[in-house]
């Protein structure tokens, strides 16, 4: 393999565009220079022997390059997911269309492994499990003898204790 054969491989894999390739070379070795790396597709040159601290700089350049990437993709994905649950709300005529793209909404944007949209009756005082996922199939029916008890405040004090939704 010459350098433009081993980067163009490189560069034609799932996630190749966005892999960092660097020519490690010899220090006193003249005959490819910088440029034509660069042209091969090499994204950067280390000599050998191999300087410590510009390791430590290339590396931290790339985990900086990495995360923005990341957070930029999480953003777009994050505005999409909200642009299409305001449509779906705006279109929504029943509590229960609403309730099925807010969990939608956060399924897609949280990943959990399970949820549940809660329902209280201000003047009756009712409470019921309107769409839940992840969850048993008697998580509704066990959960709602217990959330008929509670007011709103005690219902967000439960919802931050980790061991209520693992025994879900």
């Amino acid at each position: 393999w010459n350098g433009a054969d081993l980067c163009g491989a490189v560069r034609s894999l799932p996630g190749g565009p966005a892999t960092r390739i660097v020519a490690l070379v010899d220090a006193h070795d003249s005959t490819r220079s910088r440029r034509q790396l660069a042209s091969d597709g090499f994204d950067d040159v280390l000599a050998l022997p191999i300087d410590e601290e510009r390791v430590s700089v290339l590396v931290g350049s790339v985990a900086r390059a990495h995360y923005v990437r990341g957070a930029t993709e999480r953003e777009r994905r994050w505005a999409q997911t909200l642009r299409r649950l305001a449509l779906d709300l705006a279109w929504s005529t029943t509590i229960e269309q609403h309730a099925l793209h807010a969990l939608d909404a956060v399924r897609a944007g949280f990943a959990p492994l399970g949820a549940a949209l809660w329902l209280r009756d201000r003047q009756q005082g009712d409470v019921r499990c309107l769409r839940s996922f992840g969850l048993s199939d008697a998580y509704p029916a066990r959960a709602a003898t217990g959330f008929r008890l509670l007011s709103g405040n005690q219902w967000v004090a439960l919802a931050r204790q980790p061991d209520v939704i693992e025994d879900a």
